[in-house]
């Protein structure tokens, strides 16, 4: 009977010292998990931060391709404007010189 009791006492001191194991784990483990839900929140809030610099970066794209085509279909439009004076010009030049040969014909 005295060796049960002995047998008991250890296995009591050793369910003991498996508690205390255990507690620390359980601690170390409390831990870790804080750490990983305060690391969960940041990033959560890193995404969250991304995604507007993203959203305000593809408004400025969206901006800045709306001006370029306004500014190519301007270009278009002043340079229709230019070959038109050219052709104008042209023309014009011709006449002055037809105007200029009669009148030194006339003279002469």
């Amino acid at each position: 009977e005295q060796l049960t009791v002995q047998d008991l006492e250890r296995q009591l001191g050793d369910t003991e010292n498996n508690i205390v194991k255990l507690t620390q784990q359980n601690a170390t483990i409390n831990e870790l998990n804080e750490s990983l839900q305060c690391n969960l929140s940041d990033m959560t809030s890193q995404k969250e931060t991304q995604a507007a610099e993203l959203q305000g970066t593809i408004e400025t794209l969206q901006t800045v391709t709306e001006e370029k085509t306004d500014l190519n279909k301007q270009l278009s439009e002043l340079q229709t404007k230019h070959d038109s004076t050219l052709s104008t010009s042209a023309e014009t030049e011709n006449e002055l010189r037809e105007t200029i040969s009669n009148l030194q014909a006339t003279i002469q």
